[in-house]
């Protein structure tokens, strides 16, 4: 059993894509909110660089050149993208990490359901080394 756990996890690549999609496979009863995820994910790569450049476009248009009603819309503009870009990476952080437990759970309850007598000291050396994994993913 520990000679198939090598040979999967010693492809040499950077990422190990028949590992990724046994992982996966795990993700499916969730995958709503791995969709929910995705778009906060991509919504936050817009909004990030949003700020600087309207910060940019702000400081050339609005201060260089006097006009304070603009300067205060795109001040509230840049209030509002703030605190849209914050609740966003909230519940990105959320589900992210909802996911990840509810998917190392689910792996763990497999693994439980494969163990037989025969095999159970190297079930175990498994199960303890997907604990520590999750612990790391909580801290």
């Amino acid at each position: 059993m520990q000679d198939i756990i090598k040979k999967e996890s010693s492809t040499g690549n950077i990422i190990d894509f028949v590992l990724l999609k046994r992982v996966l496979k795990f993700a499916k009863p969730y995958r709503g909110y791995f969709i929910i995820a995705v778009i906060s994910a991509i919504l936050l790569s817009f909004l990030g660089p949003a700020r600087p450049l309207l910060i940019n476009y702000a400081v050339d248009n609005y201060i260089v050149i006097p006009n304070q009603e603009a300067l205060i819309r795109i001040t509230l503009l840049l209030i509002s993208i703030l605190v849209l870009e914050g609740i966003v990476q909230f519940f990105y952080i959320y589900l992210s990490t909802w996911l990840g437990q509810n998917i190392i759970q689910d792996l763990m309850l497999a693994l439980e359901k494969s163990i037989n007598d025969e095999n159970y000291e190297i079930a175990a050396k498994l199960r303890d080394r997907i604990k520590n994994l999750k612990t790391k993913q909580i801290n």
